[in-house]
């Protein structure tokens, strides 16, 4: 295990520990720190700096810039599980309360790596400006709910006219941010064959309209390796028990996205 590398990542910092010479460290996360980092690391392991791999937790927008830093120097990582790791912090009787121990327990982690689980991330230009289009359109959709909420409480008591009229406009201006985010997506999809074909897989099934269809796209494509019960749980679906199935009658259709076959059910009551 001396070429796991254990990343602790942080909003502003990686807490690193080598395995090869068990040596703490810390840098900036970012590009110039991910830099001072791989010079390192080419000193300490020479002609073996092509066998190393980084081990961390996915941390949402803070582990990002270390991922595509991976796939551009085509670095192998095991990018693992939170809960997995956890599972494992406690099976070798060991509290993780601070970063540096935890990339200590990091780099010990490969242990639990499946085979496949070990390899170079893939960074997809056009997946990465999808994520950050939802984020932003997620974000735009709740501050116009609010915004609606406020006004309705000022109009049910007959409230201040002028803010009235500014919420307006401001529900306005939202909308159209709205709009113009989801053109930009579909602008996307449809310039990337690929996605294009999984969109129109999706969108083709009966009840899911464009924003469904791309809202389920970008699950698809944010977690790859998701399987159906924790898309399910993602979209904020019921799941339905055997039981409750033979209360419905059903519609199955079989949508392959990204080469992988994703039985959606469609149930209506009796």
């Amino acid at each position: 295990m001396e070429n796991c590398i254990g990343i602790d990542v942080s909003k502003a910092s990686l807490n690193i520990h080598i395995s090869k010479n068990t040596q703490d460290l810390q840098v900036d996360n970012s590009l110039k720190g991910f830099k001072s980092l791989w010079s390192k690391l080419k000193k300490v392991y020479k002609k073996e700096i092509e066998d190393i791999v980084f081990i961390f937790e996915p941390t949402g927008s803070y582990s990002e810039a270390l991922r595509k830093y991976c796939s551009i120097q085509q670095i192998k990582c095991f990018i693992i599980n939170p809960k997995q790791f956890s599972n494992y912090a406690k099976a070798l009787g060991v509290e993780v309360k601070n970063d540096i121990e935890d990339a200590r327990v990091l780099a010990k982690a490969v242990a639990v790596a499946k085979e496949q689980q070990i390899k170079v991330p893939v960074y997809d230009e056009d997946v990465e400006r999808i994520k950050e289009l939802m984020s932003y359109y997620k974000f735009t959709t709740k501050q116009t709910t609010q915004q609606k909420n406020h006004l309705e409480s000022l109009t049910s008591k007959e409230g201040d006219a002028f803010a009235i009229k500014e919420l307006k406009t401001s529900i306005k201006d939202s909308k159209a941010k709205e709009e113009r985010t989801i053109k930009q997506i579909q602008t996307i999809i449809d310039t990337n064959a690929k996605y294009k074909n999984d969109y129109e897989n999706i969108i083709s099934i009966m009840g899911i309209g464009q924003i469904g269809a791309i809202s389920l796209l970008h699950l698809f494509l944010k977690y790859p390796e998701a399987n159906q019960r924790q898309i399910t749980s993602l979209t904020g679906l019921t799941q339905f028990t055997n039981n409750q199935v033979l209360q419905f009658s059903q519609a199955i259709r079989y949508l392959k996205v990204d080469q992988r076959h994703i039985e959606v059910r469609f149930l209506w009551q009796l």
